[in-house]
């Protein structure tokens, strides 16, 4: 998706104020495909507006906010940002604007805290992101939306589409690792996964995506961006917020064990889904490496940061397919009581 033409701060308070009747400061934020914009009203209260790229799907953008409309009816005190209506009582409103394209905007609650990728490691952090994450599984298991469905390569469950582009990785030694990995996923994983519990899922658990409470390290204050959500088997959450958690150093499945007991608690696993957590764990991360080297590739004037923490990443892959797997895959659930 090519990036479109910027919104000014300035015609971004004209909507704002136009169509919500909100004055106050506006601040550009940073966004990959929406353009955001940081509201702060003389009162002091803080809103998010997104303006989406002109060529997003329509339903997509319906996705996006009815995500964020279920879990407020299901499950009130997750700390999800909320969605503002209109003036005219409308969840999305749209916009033509000055380059001719014609933009869906909405406008949602901004959630503070400190970014996780900021915070102490805690066993107590640990253990409640995956509390948090198993809260957002049961506040989906019935949401439904026709969008949900399409396919997206950070699903775990697409994982071999991107086989195709693994000739193009130039380290001969981490395109058989990958290989690897995706034959296993398509032979052997994903045929015993046919019969697995599936609903939209976060799908992105990550340190980015995350925030907790300044004060309290220990405590998840908000859960941000549903932009890669998808109706995917339920493990597949739960091994995407474990991969992002894998350690550098000998425990490197210590932190991932605690966030998938605390999921466990809330939202009990079954035996065959955590049968293939290990598996799971791993085809992510090659999705990780796979899906950056692509877009370095194609994008080779923004590879160094693209590339920025894909050497870890290939570390972490390599320890994991290193590791006895039966071991590894106790090690990853030993604080998940089962009968």
């Amino acid at each position: 998706m090519q990036s479109a033409a910027p919104v000014s701060e300035k015609v971004a308070e004209e909507l704002v104020t136009s169509h919500y009747d909100i004055r106050g400061r506006v601040t550009r934020l940073s966004g990959e495909r929406d353009q955001n914009f940081l509201i702060k009203d003389p009162q002091g209260q803080k809103f998010l507006l997104k303006i989406s790229h002109p060529a997003e799907d329509p339903a997509v953008t319906d996705l996006q906010v009815s995500v964020l409309l279920h879990p407020a009816r299901k499950d009130p005190s997750l700390p999800v940002q909320h969605v503002i209506p209109s003036v005219e009582n409308n969840a999305i409103e749209y916009a033509e604007l000055n380059d001719g394209s014609k933009r869906s905007m909405r406008l949602v609650s901004f959630v503070d805290g400190m970014l996780l990728k900021d915070a102490k490691p805690s066993v107590a952090l640990h253990r409640n992101l995956g509390r948090m994450l198993a809260r957002i599984g049961l506040a989906l298991r019935d949401f439904e939306h026709p969008a949900a469905f399409h396919p997206l390569s950070w699903d775990i469950q697409h994982a071999t589409s991107l086989v195709e582009f693994l000739p193009r990785v130039k380290d001969g030694a981490l395109r058989s690792s990958l290989e690897s990995v995706f034959d296993k996923f398509a032979t052997v994983i994903a045929p015993s996964m046919g019969n697995f519990r599936r609903q939209v899922v976060h799908n992105d658990f990550s340190a980015d995506n995350v925030l907790v409470f300044a004060g309290d390290n220990s405590e998840v204050s908000g859960v941000l961006d549903f932009g890669d959500m998808a109706h995917t088997p339920l493990i597949n959450d739960v091994a995407v917020a474990a991969a992002y958690l894998l350690g550098d150093s000998e425990d490197l499945l210590n932190d991932a064990a605690v966030l998938v007991g605390g999921y466990h608690e809330v939202n009990p696993l079954l035996k065959d889904e955590l049968a293939l957590l290990y598996d799971l764990v791993t085809t992510r991360m090659a999705v990780r490496i796979a899906i950056t080297e692509w877009r370095a590739i194609e994008f080779p004037e923004n590879a160094e940061y693209i590339l920025r923490n894909t050497p870890r990443s290939c570390l972490q892959l390599n320890r994991l397919l290193s590791l006895d797997q039966f071991r590894a895959q106790h090690e990853l659930i030993r604080f998940c009581h089962t009968e």
